[in-house]
């Protein structure tokens, strides 16, 4: 989507490698740390039995991707993204971004941003921080469906820092105004709908986590396919 609307050559790769990229470090920095426990969970056993099925798509796509960025000369988004993604929960020197207060979700904002548009031969800073403003809320309303498990992990986040009363009007306006300004800008008028994913997702304190992946993970790709439709 990104490289349509900078109007720079598409290539699938980076997708490909955002998706297995993705998929694998929620699962690595999410259920393999339990398996070292008394009690590990079957996702964590079964993750760490089939763990060279998870990074071998990832190690392929890494090295076509490396290729993609040689042959465009952008190599400090990568290299930075890769760096913020190693020390991201770096055990060893207790050196984990994600364990600074409020980090947390600008280092996954900063990542995706860097990925999905700077690795063009020329970087739109409009589109740089439109793609960091979006990952950002999205990241938010995560933080807001997970700020218990944070408190157990003791990382302090937005989403914990605010009360509840201020923070659900504060991330349901700047959402909206968010679809507005896409609207606006962009001509992105379909994906306003998206509003009413938010505010369900939001003040639906009985939804599932896999129906809360579903919904606000699949905003990203609903935007993509809408702007492919639209232009």
């Amino acid at each position: 989507m990104y490289a349509l609307k900078a109007q720079q050559n598409f290539s699938l790769l980076t997708p490909f490698f955002l998706f297995f990229g993705s998929f694998v470090a929620y699962n690595f920095l999410r259920i393999a740390p339990t398996y070292k426990s008394s009690t590990p969970s079957k996702s964590a056993k079964l993750f760490l039995k089939y763990k060279y099925f998870y990074f071998l798509p990832l190690i392929v796509s890494f090295a076509l991707t490396g290729l993609e960025v040689y042959r465009t000369e952008r190599y400090w988004p990568l290299i930075l993204s890769f760096l913020i993604v190693g020390l991201y929960e770096y055990k060893n020197l207790n050196l984990g971004l994600r364990k600074i207060p409020i980090l947390k979700t600008f280092v996954v904002s900063l990542v995706w941003a860097n990925l999905c548009t700077a690795l063009f031969p020329q970087i739109d800073w409009v589109h740089y921080i439109e793609c960091f403003v979006f990952i950002f809320l999205l990241t938010l309303i995560f933080d807001y469906k997970d700020k218990d498990q944070d408190e157990k992990d003791n990382i302090l986040t937005i989403a914990r820092l605010l009360p509840e009363k201020y923070f659900l009007p504060f991330i349901s306006i700047s959402y909206t105004l968010f679809c507005a300004y896409l609207a606006h800008q962009f001509q992105e008028y379909s994906f306003f709908g998206s509003v009413i994913v938010v505010y369900y997702v939001l003040y639906n304190n009985r939804i599932k986590n896999t129906s809360l992946h579903l919904l606000i993970d699949g905003l990203i790709m609903l935007r993509s396919l809408l702007y492919f439709c639209q232009h």
